[in-house]
């Protein structure tokens, strides 16, 4: 069993391929997506179990959801979303995974992406608040006045992103308060891109994760071209976007999300 989070486990997984037919990943988010494509690509049978009721629930809908679903189902790889694991078998390797509800998968290699959780120990021996994750305001400072977090680490506004764009704004606002200046962090979109299962998928903003507040939306979709575009407005301004299939607008909508773009002004 590995959880991928360094090169070097990358190069153990792939030291192990050879004595390897099934594999079972265990996280249907970005990370447990690419290992799962990655090992089909090497031969290997791919079982993809999550939790969620849906594939990657931190950045899609539904629906865009359910089409990587299926497109990845149609390269081969099992997808069981809304299972709970109760074991994973073998004494000195690894032979499968059973579900609560008694299903069993054969498994000679377990790949764990199943999530991150900030280590708050020192915080919470320092006297400072933590949740999921080390809790700060709009300076990226902690409960405790001059002691910061940021990034994958600290919790804003009840949000725990642990993603690079995030990282390195609040690193920039920490920084800038922990020298003596005075900066507040403005919420980037968090965006994601993912390249896999013969498909491309872009993921934006606040795609209707809220929900105390009642979103306007504009949804195209061919099955057949495999395309879905799904556009979210609050207020009438451009909120969140998710493409799967043709991303070639990725960087026009990056900006129309940073602009607020009104959504009679959005061309599609």
């Amino acid at each position: 069993m590995i959880a991928i989070r360094r090169l070097d486990d990358t190069k153990k997984v792939a030291a192990m391929l050879p004595d390897v037919e099934h594999v079972v990943v265990i996280g249907g988010g970005v990370l447990g997506l690419e290992a799962a494509w990655e090992l089909k690509k090497a031969g290997c049978q791919v079982t993809v179990l999550e939790a969620a009721c849906q594939l990657m629930g931190r950045q899609l809908d539904d629906a865009a959801g359910e089409m990587l679903k299926h497109i990845s189902e149609q390269q081969g790889v099992q997808i069981y979303t809304g299972v709970s694991i109760a074991s994973i078998d073998g004494e000195d390797n690894v032979t499968g995974v059973t579900l609560a509800d008694g299903r069993t998968f054969p498994a000679e290699l377990v790949i764990v992406s199943a999530g991150v959780r900030a280590n708050t120990v020192l915080a919470k021996t320092a006297g400072i608040e933590v949740d999921r994750a080390v809790i700060v305001n709009s300076k990226m400072e902690t409960n405790v006045p001059d002691i910061y977090a940021c990034g994958d680490c600290a919790q804003y506004d009840g949000l725990n992103y642990a993603i690079w764009p995030e990282a390195s704004e609040q690193g920039k606002v920490a920084g800038a308060n922990a020298a003596g200046e005075e900066m507040e962090y403005e919420t980037v979109p968090a965006a994601l891109s993912f390249h896999g299962m013969r498909t491309a998928l872009f993921a934006a903003g606040d795609n209707g994760k809220n929900p105390n507040l009642v979103y306007k939306t504009i949804e195209l979709k061919d099955m057949g071209k495999k395309q879905y575009q799904k556009y979210y407005f609050l207020n009438n301004r451009l909120c969140g976007v998710i493409l799967i299939g043709d991303v070639s607008r990725m960087a026009e909508m990056t900006q129309a999300l940073e602009e607020h773009v009104q959504y009679q002004e959005l061309k599609l």
